[in-house]
């Protein structure tokens, strides 16, 4: 997934979401509101699933750490999904 990495602070990993179009570019072209929606559902709902990590939206790019393969795969199988209800609403 572009845009996302995992660092630790105090214990616990730190997930980050982009909120730049240009990660969900793919699947045409998003605006800032709408990237900046998609990375908040990301989030929220990775956030569920995982919720021994702390997930955050930003703008930066980060690289994966490893350890994050579940994580990325999970968001991966979902994505689809969380862009057309965010297109929808």
């Amino acid at each position: 997934m572009a845009g996302a990495s995992r660092q630790t602070v105090a214990e616990r990993p730190i997930y980050y979401v982009s909120d730049r179009p240009e990660a969900y570019d793919i699947w045409g072209e998003i605006d800032h509101q709408t990237a900046l929606r998609i990375g908040r559902l990301i989030a929220e709902r990775a956030g569920s699933r995982f919720p021994e990590i702390e997930f955050r939206v930003d703008a930066g790019w980060h690289r994966h750490a490893p350890g994050t393969e579940i994580v990325t795969a999970f968001i991966e199988e979902h994505l689809a999904a969380w862009l057309d209800e965010v297109s929808a609403g």
